[in-house]
Order: C-alpha cells, then sequence, then structure tokens
C-alpha cells in the first residue's frame, strides 16, 4: 500500500505538473491561431504589423551571432546609428527564443511565429504560476491562465506579436506581494529582475507595470 502511495506521489510532482500546465497552454495557443500552426514558416497571423516584428527579431537574431558589439545596429535611417532602439526591443524573447531557431532554420517567419506561440504559451503559465501561489486552487489558476492568455483581446490582435509578450507582469506582481508581506529580499530582487525583463521586452507593459508596482507599495 505504502508502495502504491509512493509510486502515485511521482505523477504529482510539481514539475511535471509545470510540464502538463505548459503543454495545456501551448496547445490553446495552437487552436486559438488556427491554421498557423498549419503553415509556420509561410504564414502570418494578421497584417502589416508581423513584418516590422519579423524584422525586428531577425535583426537581433543576426547581431547577436553575426555582430555583437553593434547590438542596436540595423539597415534603416541611415546614416543614423543604434536605430533598432528605435521600435520595440523585444530583446528578452528575440535572445532567447527567436534567435535560437533562426540560427538554426534560417527562417525568418518561422522564427516569429514560432516566437509568438511560446510567448503566448508563457503568458498563460505565468499568470496560472501567479494565481496558484496566491490562490493555492488550480481550476482558478488555469482560468486565470486562460485569460490573460487567449482573451478575446489578445486573440484579436495577433497582428501584434508585442501584445503576447507580457508573460512577466504576473511573476513582478506575485514577487513584489510576495516581498511586501514576507519582506524577503530575494522575492524583492526578483521583482526587479522581472521588471526589467519586461521593459527590455516591451515597453507597452513595462512602463504600466512600473507605475502599477509604484501603485501597490504606495496602497500597502
Amino acid at each position: 500500500m505504502a508502495k502504491a502511495v509512493i509510486n502515485s506521489d511521482k505523477f504529482s510532482h510539481p514539475k511535471l505538473n509545470s510540464i502538463f500546465v505548459f503543454g495545456l497552454f501551448s496547445l490553446l495557443a495552437c487552436v486559438y491561431t488556427y491554421p498557423l500552426i498549419s503553415n509556420l514558416g509561410e504564414y502570418y497571423r494578421g497584417r502589416n504589423d508581423p513584418l516590422l516584428f519579423t524584422w525586428i527579431l531577425s535583426t537581433v537574431s543576426e547581431n547577436l551571432f553575426l555582430n555583437p558589439r553593434h547590438f542596436f545596429e540595423s539597415n534603416i535611417f541611415y546614416p543614423h546609428g543604434h536605430t533598432l532602439a528605435y521600435s520595440e526591443p523585444l530583446i528578452a524573447p528575440a535572445l532567447f527564443i527567436s534567435a535560437i531557431i533562426q540560427k538554426i532554420t534560417q527562417n525568418p517567419i518561422l522564427s516569429y511565429n514560432i516566437t509568438l506561440l511560446i510567448c503566448q504559451a508563457l503568458c498563460g503559465f505565468s499568470a496560472y504560476y501567479a494565481a496558484k501561489k496566491i490562490t493555492h486552487s488550480t481550476p482558478g489558476s488555469i482560468i486565470a491562465g486562460v485569460i490573460y492568455s487567449i482573451s478575446p483581446f489578445k486573440t484579436g490582435y495577433y497582428n501584434f506579436i508585442n501584445l503576447h509578450m507580457q508573460f512577466a507582469v504576473p511573476l513582478a506582481i506575485l514577487f513584489l506581494l510576495k516581498y511586501l508581506e514576507e519582506y524577503d529580499d530575494l522575492s524583492f530582487y526578483k521583482t526587479l529582475a522581472f521588471l526589467l525583463f519586461q521593459a527590455v521586452t516591451i515597453w507597452y507593459a513595462g512602463i504600466p507595470l512600473a507605475l502599477y508596482i509604484g501603485i501597490i507599495v504606495l496602497c500597502f
């Protein structure tokens, strides 16, 4: 009997649960962006702006491997320099996701689409994780992740990949609340890290997140 209990505990391991939940949100991202999953290397979900964001991700990826000393240089607004910084940076997902994919595949459209799907899944997982830590409710946390990742506001704007790159927001708020309640120094540094991570990804979320953190601190 004890042996059966021990074996069953393996299936409730936190890491296995996390993998399952991330897989769930990845599946939902593929479903809600269909038919994107059927042609990742050539198809765009949306018009106009995906071309811009593909160029940004591609330029960051190329500079990372070929020209790291001039990371913000790009092929626009000659003769001005550092012109990559004129637009949304997308630095974090470009470095950790698209640069690797583009280096392997040499296909910027494929890199863009996979980055979109992964970032949307990360939004769902981060909201789930934050809600689970606060509420300890698995069903409620999954609902929170679904709302945060595939709400009509998000799914209605697939031409703006930056709207699907706000996965650091729930985590920054989570560790801020933990710091305010427990005065845990590590949580304070995690809050700053996720705020910085979000800011170098998209300013549209980084600036409001900084203001929101300030409001929470003042209210607390």
